[in-house]
């Protein structure tokens, strides 16, 4: 009788263990569901298809050539084939305008060139001439005259008479310029105003 009492004992005993033994994994394993973080879903990035303008915008850049101005804003975004029309025509103005720039640049310096040439042949007028005597009678044979009457020079040209009758290169007031200079302007005015340009030294000297 003890003996089958020792054996109860035991057996329940041994439940017991098991028991126990299933509630400490049951609570284990909750406790680690518990700590893990929950990993979310990677996202799935969508292209968006390219718009017409898009594709047209790509056109025009890779349609201009390297070191090309940008066409205009103005250009539909759209129109892709009449971009590159657009540009030539654009491309073909500028070099117009270039072409007539430095063609009107060469024609500046053709002229200053003859202008030069002229002044350069001009034969030169010796001491005692009459613009000798002119300039005795205006200003004193004072070739650097500039005074305060608003005509300097020794033949005493007014400076809106000089910047109109002088050479491009010359300089900008008579009497910075030299005695060839200001005879060759004054020649220049005698053919174009007569010696009425300079009214009583002229008379005075019987020249008119």
């Amino acid at each position: 009788m003890k003996h089958l009492r020792r054996r109860a004992v035991l057996a329940a005993v041994g439940v017991a263990s098991a028991v126990s033994l299933a509630v400490t994994a049951v609570a284990a394993d909750d406790a680690e569901d518990t700590n893990q973080t929950p990993t979310a879903a990677p996202e799935t990035t969508v292209s968006a298809a390219p718009t017409p303008a898009t594709k047209a915008a790509t056109y025009r850049a890779a349609s201009l050539p390297i070191g090309a101005a940008p066409l205009p804003d103005e250009v539909d975004p759209t129109d892709a084939p009449n971009i590159a029309v657009e540009h030539d025509r654009i491309v073909e103005a500028r070099r117009e305008a270039e072409a007539a720039r430095a063609h009107a640049a060469w024609h500046a310096e053709q002229e200053r060139q003859a202008e030069q040439q002229a002044a350069a042949s001009a034969p030169a007028q010796p001491s005692g001439s009459v613009w000798d005597r002119l300039a005795q009678c205006e200003s004193n044979g004072d070739w650097d005259y500039n005074g305060s009457s608003g005509f300097d020079g020794g033949l005493q040209f007014h400076p809106d008479t000089w910047t109109a009758y002088k050479p491009a290169d010359y300089p900008a007031y008579a009497y910075q310029a030299t005695r060839a200079q200001q005879i060759l302007v004054a020649e220049r005015v005698l053919a174009a105003q007569g010696w009425g340009a300079w009214p009583a030294c002229s008379a005075k000297l019987g020249l008119r």
